[in-house]
């Protein structure tokens, strides 16, 4: 009904434009030190993960919506990171609690990492995940195969005696935002264990 009323692109339209910027600069800059660092798409050992900060929107989704969820937020985080004049210190990240397959449903968050807590209102909380040990896998490619990868990983750590992983993070260093070549998107997942 706003948009009916209100030219939202006149309205919001520079600032999404800016921060759709930012995380495109961050996102090409971590392709690239990733490019140099590692060209690999299968399973490592166990590394530690550094921890991150995120702001986020948090929800139990059904798997039918979690894209609209992913969109919808994303683009309400950057407008308040705008607003409140933070700046992103990466890329989008989506962290998912639970996964329930019998009931097509998830809790999960999708989040862009932040240097300090910081309060910017209309449902977007600080979600700090902790340092841990995890286990990695480079997706390459489109979303649609991502849930082989996963299998994949999740064959790893029940070889390394873990059930299942305490947390799962997808880091997506390229993709629909920054890269046009599904070919190209690249996705890290996390899987954190104790």
């Amino acid at each position: 009904v706003l948009g009916m009323l209100v030219d939202m692109n006149a309205m919001i339209g520079k600032d999404f434009e800016k921060g759709l910027a930012k995380l495109k600069t961050l996102s090409e800059s971590a392709a690239a030190q990733n490019e140099t660092t590692r060209n690999y798409s299968g399973p490592t050992e166990s590394i530690p993960f550094p921890g991150i900060k995120l702001a986020a929107v948090r929800g139990s989704i059904s798997f039918g919506n979690i894209s609209k969820f992913f969109n919808d937020n994303t683009v309400k985080i950057i407008m308040a990171l705008n607003n409140a004049n933070v700046s992103p210190m990466g890329v989008q990240y989506g962290v998912y609690y639970k996964w329930d397959e019998e009931n097509k449903i998830t809790e999960m968050a999708v989040g862009i990492p932040v240097k300090n807590d910081v309060k910017l209102g209309d449902g977007i909380e600080i979600i700090n995940v902790p340092m841990s040990t995890a286990f990695v896998y480079e997706h390459k490619g489109d979303y649609g195969n991502i849930k082989v990868s996963h299998e994949e990983l999740g064959a790893i750590i029940a070889k390394e005696g873990y059930t299942r992983p305490e947390l799962v993070i997808e880091q997506y260093i390229t993709g629909p935002t920054n890269e046009k070549d599904t070919a190209k998107w690249l996705t890290k997942i996390f899987y954190l264990v104790k």
